[in-house]
């Protein structure tokens, strides 16, 4: 006999959420990937901010199924360890990679530019680099 936890019953439980928003953004566009990793952004910030283990651990893992689909210099990553942290410096360097994912799905390679710097001074202001 097998004897299923609690725990266990959660991760399986998480395990199957992970595997649904794989399935449900392999079927968006870019665009709409965009949109919709914007919107759990925000939200992501807001459950930082509130201490929400659960909500951010939830939106982590949206973000990161997010990631997948997008491409890899896109840095989904490095996103997701900003957001982590609280406080107004950290918010406009997420703000700062987001803007920089949207240029790069526009190929607006001028702006890339000028933000991997502003990306840069931001991070050397809070030691990252």
């Amino acid at each position: 006999m097998i004897i299923i936890t609690k725990s266990m019953k959660k991760k399986i439980i998480e395990n199957q959420l992970d595997d649904v928003n794989d399935v449900v953004y392999s079927m968006m566009s870019e665009a709409d990937l965009l949109s919709e990793l914007t919107i759990i952004i925000g939200r992501f910030q807001y459950q930082v901010s509130g201490n929400d283990k659960d909500g951010i651990k939830e939106s982590e893992a949206k973000i990161l199924s997010i990631g997948k689909q997008l491409p890899e210099n896109r840095n989904v990553d490095l996103l997701i360890k900003v957001c982590k942290n609280p406080g107004e410096k950290y918010i406009n360097l997420a703000r700062l990679y987001l803007d920089r994912i949207y240029a790069m799905y526009r190929e607006e390679y001028e702006k890339i530019k000028f933000l991997e710097k502003e990306i840069i001074d931001a991070e050397k202001d809070l030691r990252l680099s």
